[in-house]
């Protein structure tokens, strides 16, 4: 007798295709979109031809590597954490921008971090005035954004471990249009007046009534490069690159175009026909993944972002280039105390590197490396290296991303400090600072304590993922050249 089996579709393809979709979506609404894709296709393929970057790195630079979409419930927010886990996504990192919009956030992606991710924005409603809040609240309780049949596969999904094509051409059906902009609005325009005078980020989330996508993002080797080129080719971009100073090659350096309007028609206040009016929310982002950092490396960038930030207000918008010029200059002189030499960032604790025995290392007599502390090992060259790539976002730069696309007005916060305390990074430590390789998470906010409440399951820490490849890479180099990681790192292995 023949065996009957089911046809199951790997996450992989299904995270391809919902990619792929996705961006089908945004090229026929959005024609800047396309636009930028081709812009930054040719800086990346321009980066091969000059050598600068591998076919390789060209291959996964010219995925799309992350979106965005904001939500208006924990409950909501689960689901999600329901979806992205048909596609093996799951929650990476916390950041909490309640104070400026309204909203904390975690992000959905492989464990690798490989290929896409989704920056899941949620609003806390206790942010929210006291005298406004039976009015959103009101708005939330009406949202029926998943259809029964996304809700049907998803829960087959958790039956069966896995999706027939059938089921999963559903799933990527229904996922698309949950996340494609309805030309309808379920607000009037009084509503809608009335929810950007209490906060512009409610318009955006609420306006439509499900929680579709924000933004799609393209991935580049070179920030700068592809600002330059949005110019020439008559593209208006924000002012100024978030990240840190033009040489650093740490964390991200993102980008974005000027959000366009669109159309969208509101109802009428009798609720009984509808009105055109305008709205904005989609913009273009555009990122630079550069070498991961410690918690001490983050907290080390943050502070020299924050001090340049301050030096050159956010307000001061009157000529572009002007003010450009000047923040450019004061972020160099901030991140002059942040090394970009890899040895530094290793012995100081501040980036995460694959290791592998050096030549020299190898050649070296197995007595002569076995008496050698780690810190002996790194400076003196037995080890080579290669960056471990940043796949997460950085709090600041999101709540910067916001401001500048949006238009919300805020000033940049955070106390500035004397940056000379930090001096000594630049020069090599008579002891290595091991913390990083063992650094334990800190205790959880309440805001993440709600989040993992909401979809009941932990957000995986991306430091301790980062620090755990470090060290396993730092395991497997000493036991390559004989050495005794233990007693070289005065560590538990």
């Amino acid at each position: 007798m023949q065996t009957s089996f089911k046809k199951f579709v790997s996450s992989k393809w299904l995270l391809d295709q919902f990619v792929h979709r996705l961006i089908a979506v945004y090229e026929a609404k959005i024609p800047l979109f396309k636009k930028m894709g081709e812009l930054v296709r040719a800086v990346n393929q321009q980066g091969l031809d000059d050598k600068i970057i591998t076919q390789k790195q060209l291959d996964l630079l010219n995925q799309i590597m992350h979106g965005a979409i904001r939500v208006a419930s924990v409950d909501e927010l689960k689901m999600f954490r329901k979806i992205f886990a048909v596609m093996s996504l799951y929650p990476h990192g916390y950041y909490d921008l309640r104070n400026n919009i309204l909203c904390h956030s975690t992000a959905f992606r492989d464990v690798r971090g490989l290929y896409f991710r989704m920056f899941n924005s949620v609003l806390d409603l206790e942010r929210v005035d006291k005298k406004h809040k039976a009015f959103v609240k009101k708005i939330i309780s009406a949202r029926r954004p998943f259809s029964s049949a996304l809700i049907d596969v998803v829960e087959k999904f958790d039956k069966q471990g896995a999706l027939t094509h059938p089921q999963a051409e559903v799933f990527l059906s229904e996922l698309v249009a949950l996340l494609s902009r309805p030309k309808k609005s379920v607000l009037t325009k009084a509503e809608y007046s009335q929810l950007g005078n209490i906060h512009v980020v409610l318009t955006q989330i609420l306006a439509s009534g499900k929680p579709c996508g924000n933004h799609l993002t393209y991935n580049t080797w070179d920030m700068f490069v592809v600002q330059k080129m949005m110019r020439k080719w008559g593209i208006e971009d924000n002012m100024t690159v978030t990240g840190g100073a033009k040489d650093f090659r740490n964390l991200l350096h993102q980008h974005a175009c000027l959000a366009p309007e669109i159309v969208m028609d509101f109802l009428t206040d009798d609720k009984k026909g509808y009105v055109s009016g305008k709205y904005a929310e989609e913009f273009i982002e555009i990122e630079a993944r550069h070498t991961a950092v410690s918690r001490f490396g983050y907290a080390t960038y943050t502070q020299c972002l924050i001090n340049a930030k301050n030096k050159v207000s956010l307000l001061a918008k009157e000529d572009k280039d002007v003010y450009a010029k000047a923040y450019y200059a004061e972020l160099a002189k901030s991140f002059e105390i942040f090394p970009r030499d890899v040895k530094l960032q290793i012995l100081h604790g501040l980036g995460y590197y694959k290791f592998k025995p050096s030549k020299k290392g190898l050649m070296t007599d197995i007595g002569v490396r076995q008496k050698m502390n780690m810190r002996e090992l790194v400076v003196n060259d037995f080890f080579d290296w290669e960056p471990i790539p940043y796949k997460d976002f950085i709090a600041v730069s999101a709540t910067e991303i916001f401001n500048a696309n949006i238009g919300l007005g805020l000033k940049f916060s955070g106390e500035q400090v004397d940056l000379n305390q930090f001096n000594y990074l630049l020069k090599e430590p008579k002891k290595m600072k091991l913390e990083s390789l063992f650094e334990p998470a800190p205790a959880k906010s309440e805001g993440q304590l709600s989040l993992e409440s909401a979809m009941e399951c932990d957000i995986i820490d991306p430091f301790i993922e980062d620090r755990d490849e470090q060290w396993a890479t730092i395991v497997n180099s000493c036991l390559e050249m004989g050495i005794d990681v233990r007693q070289a790192t005065g560590l538990s292995a």
